[in-house]
């Protein structure tokens, strides 16, 4: 008697691969950049705003998959880094 596969396990390892493949393509995309292949505005905003996005789905994917992220930590960080950027004058 055999058992049936788990389905966390296999949407893991889908979700590993595909992420992978996402990596490449982001990867090569930002080359472009270096290259010097987009080089007028238009074009370098065009790249990072699709990298970013797709390193957003990236990341909600991995988290849904289990990936251990703290939301709470990061948050903290970056309102630490404003305050320091911010943080009012003294005379």
């Amino acid at each position: 008697m055999t058992t049936t596969p788990r389905e966390w396990p296999n949407q893991a390892m889908s979700v590993r691969d595909d992420s992978a493949e996402l990596v490449k393509a982001i990867i090569e995309n930002l080359q472009k950049i270096v290259n010097n292949e987009a080089n007028d505005e238009e074009a370098v905003e065009a790249i990072t705003a699709d990298s970013i996005n797709d390193l957003y789905t990236l990341l909600r994917a991995l988290e849904a998959v289990g990936a251990q992220t703290n939301p709470i930590s990061e948050l903290s960080s970056r309102v630490s880094r404003v305050r320091l950027h911010f943080a009012p004058a003294r005379a």
